[in-house]
């Protein structure tokens, strides 16, 4: 089978593409005369593998000095609008007026077994003169250099075969398309989470391009660069002046890391590149649930306002001295893009000074920048200041107090009464100060990729565990609304997308990931807020995970319901996650008594050769107690779910007589320990089987009662004494006593 290939470098020869990388950087002297090579011979094998280097011994001459030599291939089987050349470059000539060296040149590990043809040697010398070998025996000049036209080489000496048992020649495919959010802002990202696989090489890159139905400019949402590429997702913001609706997928293209492409259309067709692979089978999905409805912003008609102003730098500015202005402004639509004051310079006519500020807090300054030393001296009077929107609603405050407004529909004053004049100064070039720590907004842009922090809530785990990632997203300090992170794990090189999170207006965010068996690393990465900007996304520094054994913390308590004053015995037992015991481990034993707000430490104690720890405790209220293990370099920490131990009081009781005559009374006194004035206690007698108040009694300040009882019927009554329960203490209940009534 004829296959094609993309191989080290596209179409564009490569001759062509390292001529404006490697130009000399001295002035060229007067030569025109061309480099001449004068032999070369390849040393490495005829039949190689991928990933082999090949290397070609070469000599050549020139009269001024030369400075590389590249030897181009191409893959005999491969189409040439894929482009599949290979090269090899001899760089360590540069300044020798006769050479004798090497040129290697190394290919990919996934080279398809195919011959490969030497097309052309090209020497370069280092004023630009440059002379190319064909393979047709013709010799290539650069314009207006002189030389030989033909030569005698045999280029076809120098061919070589590839054999490779890892060739990749099977197309990627995706197997499977999610939406994040199908509703969005303009200006926020579409956001496609994908599978992909590849046999071989691996993938190197995802594409999906979105159209929208109101027309306009696609929307691409591409792949992380790198490793990333392999877990996705695919994002790109759709631009804040985009219009409206609904957004469908046209196009959905995966390419592995030797370049085969597949790529799935919206109307059910598959093709791959080169054309004369096997493309996947086409899939089964409903493309319409991957559309994006989009919120137009473009109605945003509200011309950005400046609401203060003043001088922050001195009347006279010295060399070294910046040029600041304070302000206050402001933005009811889509927010401030640019804040620009405008001087006219000493010189008059259209020699101005700018300061802007496009970078960090735009609400407020300062906005600062620095003349230089060929700067005129004089004074430099304010012309207008100007204040733009995201969506490109412009306000200039002109000097003579008129306010313009553009586009013409949006909306604003005409006129503004800020002192534009306070804003004039004077320059001096005399040198006061060799440098300022103060930023200069006006030359210092925002950086390519924003900060992203990240912190986990921890980093010694074990398998199954959830962590926390938690940080913010920012940008010369300023933070990034609502900002959209993929949350990742990393097993080694490989990494998981682990999930999506929005963040809040603030910049701040927090998600959860789950670690694996083979976690290493967490990382979140910002999926970008700015379609002008390529290099929006950013990911935050890496956090290194470390894989412990998970634990088991259980604990006991006998008895679970105890009185007043007597203790309870509590065991706790730490085991590995297959149950056998972690000895010499220290647990914390805490206790959380009835009302308290939280857990309280109560002591600690090292684990038995078995696992096992005890504690004693005498309880005053009803308490909770649970254990802790903070972990150690070898395990993981643990906590145990709380045991409750309920305590009931005690209560004391005096009778007066077992046996009263009837007509007459007795009386039961007693206290309670412990006890609270508005607790109550009841006397109960036993009716037909059923326990019924027949008296009750507030507890007095000492926890004391007493009850004066005439017995209403003849024979043996029983009796006993209840409290029920509250917040602090179970129920109890005395034991039963008898009083006969003859």
């Amino acid at each position: 089978m004829t296959r094609i290939r993309l191989f080290a470098f596209r179409a564009t020869t490569i001759a062509s593409l390292m001529v404006a990388a490697l130009a000399p950087a001295t002035p060229a002297r007067a030569d025109t005369v061309a480099p001449h090579l004068t032999g070369f011979s390849r040393t490495s094998p005829a039949t190689v593998g991928g990933g082999a280097t090949i290397s070609l011994n070469f000599t050549a001459t020139d009269d001024v000095g030369l400075n590389y030599v590249i030897f181009e291939f191409t893959d005999q089987n491969a189409s040439t609008s894929h482009g599949a050349y290979f090269a090899a470059f001899g760089y360590n000539i540069n300044g020798q007026t006769s050479a004798s060296s090497t040129a290697t040149g190394t290919l990919r590990q996934w080279a398809p077994s195919n011959p490969y043809q030497l097309m052309d040697v090209t020497v370069y010398d280092l004023n630009g003169n440059s002379a190319t070998y064909n393979r047709d025996g013709t010799v290539t000049l650069s314009a207006g250099a002189s030389g030989p036209t033909t030569h005698s080489f045999n280029l076809a000496n120098a061919d070589f075969t590839v054999n490779n048992p890892n060739e990749d020649i099977t197309p990627p495919q995706i197997t499977s398309l999610s939406v994040y959010q199908s509703t969005i802002n303009a200006g926020d990202p579409i956001v496609v989470q994908y599978t992909a696989t590849d046999d071989r090489s691996g993938i190197d890159s995802v594409n999906v391009t979105y159209t929208s139905d109101a027309g306009g400019s696609d929307v691409v949402a591409s792949s992380p660069p790198g490793a990333l590429a392999v877990a996705g997702p695919a994002s790109g913001v759709v631009p804040l002046a985009a219009a409206g609706g609904n957004y469908r997928i046209f196009t959905v293209s995966v390419t592995d890391k030797e370049d085969n492409i597949t790529t799935y259309q919206s109307d059910g067709t598959v093709s791959v590149i080169p054309s004369q692979l096997t493309p996947p089978p086409a899939p089964t999905w409903d493309w319409s649930s991957f559309d994006v409805t989009v919120n137009a912003q473009n109605t945003d008609l509200a011309a950005p306002l400046i609401n203060s102003t003043s001088r922050a730098s001195a009347a006279t500015v010295y060399l070294g001295q910046p040029v600041s202005v304070n302000y206050a402004a402001s933005d009811v639509g889509t927010g401030l893009a640019l804040f620009e004051a405008v001087w006219t310079d000493p010189r008059g006519g259209s020699f101005e000074l700018d300061i802007n500020k496009h970078c960090g807090v735009l609400s407020s300054g300062p906005a600062t920048t620095y003349i230089p030393s060929w700067g005129t001296v004089g004074k430099y009077t304010l012309k207008y200041l100007k204040v733009t929107d995201r969506i490109g609603n412009q306000t200039f405050y002109w000097r003579n107090g008129t306010v313009q407004i553009f586009p013409s529909g949006a909306t604003g004053p005409t006129t503004h009464n800020l002192n534009l004049a306070g804003l004039d100064f004077t320059f001096n070039n005399t040198l006061v100060d060799n440098g300022s720590s103060i930023l200069d907004t006006t030359r210092q842009y925002c950086p390519p990729t924003p900060d992203v922090s990240m912190t986990p809530s921890d980093t010694s785990v074990s398998p199954g565990d959830a962590v926390s990632l938690s940080g913010a997203v920012t940008r010369a300090a300023a933070a990034v609304p609502r900002p959209v992170l993929a949350l990742y794990t990393w097993s080694g090189r490989t990494p998981h997308l682990s999930g999506l999170q929005r963040g809040s207006s603030s910049g701040k965010y927090s998600g959860t990931v789950s670690i694996g068996s083979r976690t290493t690393a967490l990382m979140t990465r910002f999926l970008g807020a700015d379609a002008s900007n390529p290099a929006d996304p950013g990911n935050s520094p890496s956090a290194g995970v470390h894989l412990v054994p998970p634990t088991h913390l259980s604990l006991t308590a006998a008895p679970v319901m105890v009185r007043y004053g007597n203790a309870v015995s509590l065991t706790a037992r730490l085991a590995r996650g297959d149950g056998s015991a972690i000895a010499n481990a220290r647990v914390l034993l805490f206790e959380r008594p009835a009302k308290a707000a939280g857990y309280t430490l109560l002591g600690s104690a090292l684990t038995s050769p078995h696992g096992y720890v005890h504690f004693t405790e005498t309880p005053v209220t009803n308490v909770r107690y649970l254990v802790r293990f903070d972990g150690s370099p070898t395990f993981n920490n643990s906590i145990s779910v709380p045991v409750e131990v309920d305590v009931y009081p005690r209560v004391w009781r005096v009778l007066s007589s077992t046996s009263i005559p009837f007509g007459s009374s007795f009386t039961v006194s007693g206290g309670v320990v412990p006890s609270r004035t508005w607790q109550t206690i009841y006397l109960q007698q036993l009716i037909s089987g059923v326990w019924q108040n027949v008296a009750s009694h507030a507890l007095s300040s000492s926890g004391g009662f007493s009850f004066s009882v005439h017995p209403s019927t003849h024979g043996t009554n029983t009796y006993r004494l209840y409290k029920p329960a509250d917040s602090y203490w179970a129920a109890v209940a005395t034991t039963t006593f008898g009083v006969s009534v003859s």
